[in-house]
């Protein structure tokens, strides 16, 4: 049996995940734990950033006002 390899738009794929959380400490928290459990810098959404990555913490008050 022959193994595929994946076209080049599914290797490009990246999943993304929004974690949603109700405080800017809660935002600054999650991020840190991001980094310091999984190795990963995430974006953030809030306090007048909106820096989307393959895993993003946002604020819920920023998300509700983006028109």
């Amino acid at each position: 049996m022959a193994t595929r390899s994946p076209t080049p738009a599914a290797r490009r794929a990246v999943p993304r995940r929004v974690v949603v959380v109700h405080t800017k400490e809660l935002v600054r928290q999650t991020a840190e734990r991001c980094r310091s459990w999984l190795g990963v810098e995430a974006g953030i959404i809030g306090s007048g950033r909106w820096d989307v990555r393959p895993i993003t913490v946002a604020s819920v008050q920023t998300l509700a006002r983006r028109d």
